[in-house]
């Protein structure tokens, strides 16, 4: 049966051991059993669909990062963007510096608060324990300090 309905169809006769081939985009089949004991194997041989290159996407982000994959969190930020090439961080408790650092941190399951050191400030001068707290001083005297030496 073709596809092109002005062409005309083909009937073949089948016959043991005979093989039919055709391209599927061109034509199509309809098979009659001629009993119960018929048997019809069909397969496709496929070729790999082109692929698409995106050049521009339109319309609003979230449809923009949905058609990129990003199904979850906020959305990304449209405009002009900065790439950044690496990192660093500073970690309390003295988590930074090596991996094993951190990890030690997190094993031992601290929160890494410690008083405010001196090199900071005077905590004396400006901490109120809370029952005798008033405005410009702190009840809260323990912190994340990255590190002690900062000057």
């Amino acid at each position: 049966v073709h596809k092109d309905q002005a062409k005309e169809n083909v009937v073949l006769e089948l016959a043991t051991g005979r093989m039919v081939v055709f391209l599927t985009n061109e034509m199509t089949y309809i098979y009659n059993p001629f009993d119960r004991t018929d048997l019809v194997l069909q397969s496709w041989v496929l070729q790999e669909p082109e692929s698409l290159k995106f050049v521009t996407l339109a319309g609003d982000q979230a449809s923009k990062d949905e058609a990129w994959g990003i199904t979850c969190g906020p959305n990304t930020p449209g405009g002009r963007c900065t790439n950044v090439f690496g990192i660093g961080v500073g970690l309390p408790g003295g988590a930074h510096g090596s991996d094993l650092n951190y990890w030690a941190l997190v094993a031992s399951g601290t929160d890494a608060q410690v008083k405010a050191p001196l090199t900071r400030f005077d905590m004396d001068l400006y901490s109120r324990p809370a029952d005798d707290w008033f405005p410009g001083t702190t009840y809260a005297i323990h912190g994340g300090v990255v590190c002690e030496g900062i000057y």
